[in-house]
């Protein structure tokens, strides 16, 4: 049961997600929905090994999210300890390209959301609930830094796939660990004032969503921005004029990348 202490306690690194929903109790559907469509999207590589190695593919490939719902948001994570998961870092970018699809579906509804990702120490006191620093340090991100429509990704997480991309191929577990890190990477990007971001309509995601989304979604996100921008500066509201503004760069900049025109909406 949810409410019985964990006897088995563990101490170790987990991913972390801290994601604001703002009252969306509908945002966690849409979580469940994006996490069984980027499922295949993570276990692509496998299919450029040879049969006799599948068996230990399923288990390179395994991996597990879990989220907590709380009174201003939800916790996901995954456990990176290698007792839990045969390449824990699968569950990374499995996290990151969730965030990513929370994201474009949260703006194109109107419905903004916010947060921050990072890596830390954590410990499961009850079954699905985590506690410990890694918690605190997802929550930091996503109260003191997000500030608009974005997750920032911290820089102990950025130092993890850094670390996985640059493993010498030494094996299969090795070679797969690194492909995971690398394409994780390619998840992020730096947005305009310099932080860390998962970049939800970078090259990255793109690549794994590109018959997903359309023109029509990317539409109604930039709709849906500008219609807000405006509505704060007839309010008279520069701060929040000045966070969307941001975010128009952040889509003006990636129109191209996905459409070959850059006519984002200024």
């Amino acid at each position: 049961m949810e409410d019985q202490p964990n006897h088995d306690l563990f101490a170790c690194y987990y991913a972390v997600a801290f994601i604001d929903l703002l009252g969306q109790r509908e945002a966690m559907r849409g979580l469940n929905r994006s996490l069984r469509r980027v499922l295949d999207a993570t276990v692509k590589p496998r299919q450029s090994f040879p049969e006799p190695i599948k068996e230990v593919l399923d288990q390179m490939t395994a991996w597990e999210l879990k989220h907590k719902r709380l009174s201003d948001g939800f916790v996901v994570f995954s456990s990176l300890a290698r007792r839990d998961r045969f390449c824990p870092v699968v569950g990374v970018g499995s996290m990151l390209l969730a965030c990513a699809s929370l994201m474009l579906m949260s703006l194109a509804k109107g419905k903004p959301i916010h947060g921050g990702i990072d890596v830390g120490v954590g410990m499961k006191l009850y079954p699905g609930e985590l506690y410990g620093p890694a918690v605190a340090k997802a929550y930091k991100l996503e109260s003191s830094v997000a500030q608009y429509p974005r997750i920032v990704v911290g820089n102990s997480l950025r130092d993890y796939l850094v670390q996985g991309a640059q493993k010498a191929e030494e094996g299969i577990v090795d070679s797969f660990w690194k492909k995971s890190a690398e394409s994780s990477l390619s998840f992020l990007g730096e947005d305009t004032d310099g932080h860390l971001i998962v970049d939800y309509l970078g090259e990255g995601v793109k690549a794994v969503f590109r018959d997903t989304i359309d023109e029509e979604i990317l539409g109604r996100v930039e709709e849906f921005v500008w219609k807000q921008r405006e509505t704060d500066r007839k309010a008279k509201n520069p701060k929040l004029v000045t966070r969307y503004l941001l975010l128009t760069e952040y889509l003006s900049s990636r129109s191209l990348l996905w459409f070959g025109q850059g006519d984002t909406e200024a």
